[in-house]
């Protein structure tokens, strides 16, 4: 698989997540419900192009689905032609949600294990780095790390912690790998190194 992109993953967790108000939207009976599902449709295709997932071409063809059930057209397989134009439109869009849902869950799942495993590495080196006193400014020692840059080396070159910076570093990148570790340091040192 190749490197993941964290923020832009977010971006597409993001989007999902709006799925919830849209549902809201459905049962409240807003008379917008098939525009915004049309809007909420771009802006996930959008967020995936970006990610890079190959689920893209799915939904660039639900968001005409729906737009083509605005202009009284439906799909043979929608059967929502003997609907009123109203709930027709309704009907489509409450498809196109369920389906673009379920197909992104089923995109993210793999990505999900990956970002899972990358936090735990990230908790690793930074817990045991912490005890081997690599963080930056941890030690007056000479040679000892002064800048993320010089950690990351120090763990690079440890026995112990080698392996994991390289599985990080393959997964992520080394700039995000050095992001996630540095925010996972700020969370380390908040929440108690004890």
């Amino acid at each position: 698989m190749a490197i993941m992109n964290l923020e832009r993953l977010d971006r597409v967790q993001s989007c999902l997540g709006d799925a919830s108000g849209l549902a809201d939207e459905f049962v409240d009976r807003r008379h917008d419900f098939p525009d915004r599902v049309l809007d909420w449709l771009g802006k996930l295709e959008s967020a995936a192009k970006d990610a890079g997932l190959p689920v893209v071409p799915r939904l660039a063809s639900l968001r005409v689905e729906l737009a083509a059930s605005k202009r009284g057209l439906s799909a043979p397989s929608t059967n929502v032609g003997s609907l009123p134009p109203r709930k027709a439109r309704n009907a489509a869009a409450q498809m196109a949600l369920r389906s673009a849902v379920e197909a992104i869950s089923d995109v993210l799942a793999p990505f999900e294990v990956r970002r899972a495993r990358a936090e735990d590495l990230a908790l690793y080196l930074v817990s045991h780095s912490f005890g081997k006193l690599m963080w930056p400014g941890q030690s007056q020692a000479e040679g000892a790390p002064r800048d993320m840059q010089s950690m990351w080396q120090a763990m690079l070159a440890d026995d112990a912690l080698g392996p994991s910076v390289r599985e990080i570093s393959a997964m992520l990148g080394v700039a995000q790998s050095m992001m996630l570790v540095a925010r996972t340091m700020n969370d380390f040192a908040t929440t108690g190194a004890s």
